[in-house]
């Protein structure tokens, strides 16, 4: 593994240019690693953030548009945010969405922390201009995230109902994502809870306690986390929409 240092500044070269991204892409992971240009809505944030189930849920709510997702590098959340159309950045816990990612990709707690906080890093320029809503948030009180959301850009939204029905619903359209025929679901890798990882991550807590490196990182990773959470030009917006909501069906409909 290449030294932090290094590994950030390849990885801000390459998030700064596009086109060498994309090329990147071609050549590690056999695919072009661009943006699609044709969306109404986009929903974007570090991987294993609630971005899979944010974008189900905005995409009831918007009906029939369009919504941009599995946004999940600044080379595409830019692009995203400078289109001018409504967008959510979701955001985790450092330490929740780290060893997740670790668990999908089966690499270092390290590794994954690195990542967390360059992504982060980079994005921070724009955080005063982005809708931002955290983890926490949109998996326990989408309804609210959707009316305040609704606020922040005067749209006239489908009602949602965070009942256990609606998210079932979103769960098994999110299986039927990661499923391949004949194949069973991937629990380590498919992006709803799963009692699989769940059980998985005391062994990376006690990774975290036994060691002063992971310790320092994580330091560093919520130090970011929050600047990243501090209000921002949307804020007052969620304040009034909180006040108002009793009034969710109404202004969503």
């Amino acid at each position: 593994m290449l030294p932090h240092r290094i590994t950030s500044i390849a990885r801000w070269a390459l998030w700064n240019c596009p086109p060498f991204y994309r090329v990147y892409r071609r050549f590690r992971f056999q695919d072009s690693g661009g943006f699609e240009s044709h969306f109404d809505y986009w929903v974007a944030g570090f991987p294993r953030s609630s971005n899979t189930f944010t974008a189900h849920c905005l995409s009831v709510a918007v009906r029939d548009e369009k919504v941009a997702k599995h946004l999940h590098v600044p080379s595409m959340v830019i692009p995203a945010w400078r289109s001018g159309k409504p967008g959510i950045f979701v955001i985790r816990e450092p330490k929740a969405a780290a060893i997740s990612w670790s668990i999908y990709h089966n690499q270092s707690l390290d590794w994954s922390l690195r990542y967390y906080i360059d992504f982060h890093r980079f994005l921070l320029p724009i955080q005063q201009e982005l809708f931002i809503a955290s983890f926490r948030e949109t998996t326990r009180r989408m309804d609210r995230v959707l009316l305040r959301f609704a606020h922040s850009f005067n749209l006239r939204l489908e009602p949602v109902a965070m009942n256990d029905s609606f998210v079932s619903e979103r769960f098994t359209e999110i299986e039927q994502y990661w499923r391949g025929p004949d194949e069973p679901v991937n629990e380590l890798q498919v992006a709803r809870p799963s009692t699989v990882r769940s059980g998985m991550t005391a062994a990376y807590d006690s990774l975290i306690h036994k060691s002063r490196a992971l310790q320092a990182r994580l330091r560093d990773a919520e130090e970011v986390y929050g600047l990243f959470t501090k209000p921002n030009r949307f804020s007052e917006v969620g304040a009034v929409s909180r006040e108002s909501a009793g009034k969710t069906t109404q202004l969503l409909a």
